[in-house]
Formats: C-alpha cells, structure tokens, sequence
C-alpha cells in the first residue's frame, strides 16, 4: 500500500507528463487534445503553475480569451512571481486592446526581472496607443537610459537596434 507521500510524488509525476504531451499537442496544434492534458495535470496538482499558463495558451488559440486570462489570473495566484503568466496575460491584454491592463502586467514583470528591457518596449507600446506619447516616451528614457540612440531612433547598440522608435 502507498503512502500519501508516495501517491502525491505519482501524481506529481503524472502531471509533468500530461503538461509535456499538452505541450507536444499544442505544437502540432492539436489544442483540444492539449486541453484535455492540461485539465487532467491540473485535476492531478492544482498547484501546477506553469499546467495553468499552458492552458490558458490551449484556451487562446481556442478563442476563449476569457478563459485563457482566468487561467494566467489563477497562475499569478499560485506563483506571484511566475512572470511567464503576467506575459502572458499582458499579451491576452494586449490583443483584446485592454492597454491599461497590459501596463499592469508588463510593468509587473519589470519588477519581477529588472534586467528584462523588452517589457519596457510593450509598456511604451500601449502608451502610445493610449495616446500618451509624452508618458511612453519618458518611461522608455528611464528604462533604456543611454541604450537610446535618439538620433537613429532606434533602442539597442551598436548596429544591431532591436527596436525602432517613431
């Protein structure tokens, strides 16, 4: 007989597995097949983090945006530093054109990961969107400091921007 300790380990394991066959039937685009994956990692540990993100991509491609911004809502909440589902969400944000929200979650992942720049790139983009040039343009200033190259307007170093500006 086992016990609890080794029934939990089972089911830790099994949900690692069901969370790469979803991810394997994601990538050949088979979502509903990767749906039922998802679900059945997360019956298994519903603390299962990155289970919730991937489901919400399932979700997604699915068009159920609602449910996909749910599902990364219920990952912050496990993890509140599982920057991956505060990006996923901002993009979810992004593409429904709720750029407020997607500030919310870009600038999140700036203080979750400091070093990152491009949330910083996305953040500026929504800004723009909102109308608030003068706000965006600020913000990418203090973000990139001296990685400006304003008279190219390009963001990045030497010959190899990796942003245009304008």
């Amino acid at each position: 007989m086992a016990t609890a300790a080794q029934e939990r380990a089972r089911d830790y394991e099994s949900a690692i597995a069901y969370n790469k066959s979803g991810i394997a039937k994601s990538q050949r685009g088979d979502f509903a097949g990767a749906l039922a994956d998802y679900n059945r990692a997360i019956e298994l540990d519903p603390g299962f983090v990155e289970a919730h993100n991937n489901r919400a991509g399932a979700k997604e491609m699915r068009s159920d945006l609602i449910g996909a911004l749910d599902d990364c809502g219920r990952a912050t909440e496990i993890d509140p530093h599982y920057s991956l589902a505060y990006i996923h969400r901002a993009c979810i944000h992004y593409e429904i054109r709720d750029f407020r929200a997607a500030i919310d979650d870009f600038q999140r992942v700036t203080r979750i990961s400091p070093k990152s720049g491009w949330p910083h790139l996305f953040v500026w983009l929504a800004e723009m969107h909102l109308g608030q040039r003068e706000r965006a343009d600020r913000e990418l200033a203090e973000s990139f400091g001296d990685r400006i190259n304003a008279g190219e307007k390009t963001v990045g170093q030497g010959s190899q921007p990796f942003f245009w500006i304008d």
